[in-house]
């Protein structure tokens, strides 16, 4: 697919460039329309590799001559959790810092970037659905491609729902004419419709075997089912009005480890790798490829590697001229690992050093210098996020590195946690030991000696006794088990924050980040959906855009 998402550039350049009333109206004969532009079936997948293209936008988007704020992820599932601080030097971006802090504004660049980008992608992803099914188009093409379009229509609004609560819920090309009348449907309406696109996904939907080699990292019949799993578990640690239970997740997560399309990757090391992207572990990944863009939504990679690699080799005085002669890729330090996770891992699980780095460590075959000035205080950098030297792209802002957004991993904790609730711990500790196990296994991370740049496995005298134990304890200790194995397995890959919502431990970890600091939780509670009915623990929200809720009349979300 990466070479598909090279060619896009130029069709949306072309296709989108008039998609404001003009576009949709058009009827000259002779002329490319909305209407007969699906009847070609290049044009059809062009069009929904455009619809993917949106959901890439996390650097922000053009509206005119204005881009955007970031809006990457880890913003939220890291920053605003437990595992993760801002990073970089203390004056820079102070908008992360009131973010991480709770002190955003209604007129914050985050949320109106994510809104904004959201929107636009909705726009397009809707106006796929409305057209396929008339499209004079092979059938199985048209099924898997209206698939795909679902997929990614479920996927955007639950990302949507997770920031703001209820939005406004729109199924076709929005019209001017609603874009007043329309305000926010209710999170279990949203959440409906979240699980309808993601059902009528799986039925259309082929599995990652079934797909070719130049389409690979489009959505599967195991993404879809993997991301309504993830809908329904959140749902049960929040706002539960649609009455779901852990039957279901554990249904959900059955089909997709009984459907033999997914296993461990062998080595817990190579899994943010090159080397590990789309692999056998892998259930979705966002596609980028390396090109010489820099700043905008018109490129093909993204700005993620940058936005967190070591600041320290490549800012501070000391460490830059040798940093650039050893081929150190630029960083600006931001999402950096606290000490709180680092410490939290246990003795010698080969987990840690892939998920942070500090001073002295080697990443890559080159020694690291990390001064916790240049890293939030924290002195760490998140290793997960770095780009090998070998794949740095001309311009850093365009890294070819996939993100990794669903691993089979998850998939096998998901199903631990559901199996605990249902009274199965026989099934949760087996699950939960399989990603332990696998962990055992791992390599050091890739280029852990100096002047080399690879895999190198533990000497005998490295590892621990009883490195990793099976877990066999019962009860509150159990499931105690498996929230902290999902917190090191999936560490700095943006789900610790929800994970803290969805269980009711927000509040107590806030408190931990922040012991000198009551304010924030404070501020927190202040900008939360409090619990009580069907919402079953507190569920803190962002502002919707000042621009959005004055202009159109929604609501605004407490406390802003």
């Amino acid at each position: 697919m990466r070479n598909i998402y090279r060619i896009l550039i130029a069709f949306i350049l072309v296709f989108f460039s008039g998609c404001g009333k003009e576009f949709i109206d058009l009827k000259q004969q002779g002329k490319l329309t909305d209407q007969n532009y699906f009847d070609d079936g290049n044009n059809a997948v062009m069009f929904i590799n455009a619809c993917y293209d949106a959901i890439s936008w996390d650097e922000g988007i053009y509206l005119g001559a204005e881009q955007t704020n970031h809006f990457y992820e880890w913003l939220y599932g890291d920053v605003l959790s437990d595992d993760s601080k801002k990073g970089s030097q203390p004056d820079d971006y102070q908008e992360v810092r009131e973010l991480e802090e709770w002190r955003q504004k209604s007129s914050s660049g985050f949320s109106k970037s994510m809104w904004m980008a959201s929107y636009k992608g909705l726009f397009r992803i809707n106006m796929a659905i409305l057209r396929l099914p008339n499209a004079q188009i092979n059938e199985q093409l048209k099924e898997r491609l209206l698939g795909e379009a679902y997929f990614l229509r479920g996927y955007t609004y639950f990302y949507l729902i997770r920031l703001f609560g209820g939005v406004p819920l729109f199924t076709e090309p929005v019209k001017p004419s609603e874009y007043k009348s329309t305000k926010r449907a209710s999170i279990a309406e949203v959440y409906m419709q979240i699980e309808s696109d993601f059902n009528n996904a799986i039925t259309r939907l082929p599995e990652k075997s079934e797909y070719s080699a130049v389409d690979l990292g489009r959505a599967t019949k195991g993404a879809a089912t993997a991301f309504l799993a993830r809908a329904i578990m959140y749902q049960i640690g929040t706002d539960n009005s649609n009455n779901h239970d852990w039957k279901e997740v554990y249904d959900l997560t059955d089909a997709i480890i009984k459907s033999g399309e997914y296993e461990l990757y062998p080595n817990y090391a190579a899994i943010s790798e090159m080397d590990g992207e789309n692999c056998s572990e892998s259930i979705f990944e966002i596609q980028f490829a390396d090109n010489n863009e820099s700043w905008g939504t018109v490129k093909a990679g993204t700005t993620a590697s940058v936005f967190q690699g070591n600041r320290t080799m490549t800012s501070h005085p000391a460490y830059k001229a040798e940093s650039k002669l050893k081929g150190e890729p630029e960083g600006w330090g931001f999402n950096t690992p606290t000490i709180d996770l680092v410490n939290s891992y246990e003795t010698g699980d080969p987990r840690r050093p892939c998920t942070a780095y500090g001073d002295g460590e080697v990443a890559h075959g080159i020694f690291q210098h990390v001064d916790p000035i240049y890293s939030g205080g924290t002195g760490y950098y998140n290793r997960k996020a770095r780009i090998d030297p070998e794949f740095v792209p001309i311009s850093m802002k365009s890294s070819p590195t996939n993100i990794r957004k669903f691993r089979y991993a998850d998939i096998l904790l998901m199903q631990a946690e559901a199996a605990y609730y249902m009274g199965n711990e026989g099934v949760a500790k087996l699950r939960v030991n399989e990603v332990r196990e696998r962990a055992r296994q791992s390599t050091k991370p890739k280029g852990s000696t100096e002047g080399k740049n690879s895999y190198v496995a533990y000497r005998a005298d490295e590892i621990p006794a009883n490195l990793l134990p099976d877990i066999t304890s019962s009860g509150e200790q159990l499931l105690q088990a498996i929230w902290s194995e999902r917190r090191h397995e999936l560490g700095m890959e943006a789900i610790r924050y929800w994970d803290l919502v969805r269980t009711g431990r927000y509040y107590d970890a806030l408190t931990r980040k922040f012991p000198d600091n009551p304010e924030v939780l404070a501020s927190c509670i202040l900008h939360s959906i409090p619990a009580g009915g069907n919402v079953v623990n507190p569920i803190p929200v962002v502002p919707i855009p000042v621009s959005e809720a004055t202009s159109y009349g929604l609501e605004q979300n407490p406390g802003y």
